[in-house]
């Protein structure tokens, strides 16, 4: 099933600091990572490798996203350990 949400909804979403799971045209899998700067048509996010953020961050643009996973358990235990 596809639900389509205004991308202005979307926009409002994401957050500075957030972590969250992202899946776009670009990506072969999907990648988790903590968002560092949003602007008007794309946000940064710095990639979560082996429970540490990485040294590269990537220009993701609104427009090419599949799924955007904002919440999981999972997530929560991570933002929990990066913030200890």
């Amino acid at each position: 099933m596809k639900i389509d949400y205004p991308q202005s909804e979307l926009k409002s979403a994401i957050k500075k600091q957030e972590l969250v799971g992202i899946d776009n045209y670009a990506f072969d899998n999907t990648n988790i990572g903590v968002v560092t700067a949003t602007f008007e048509d794309y946000f940064l996010l710095q990639n979560l490798n082996d429970y540490s953020l990485s040294d590269s961050i990537q220009k993701i643009h609104f427009d090419d996203l599949i799924a955007v996973k904002l919440t999981s358990n999972t997530q929560v235990l991570l933002t929990n350990y990066l913030n200890r």
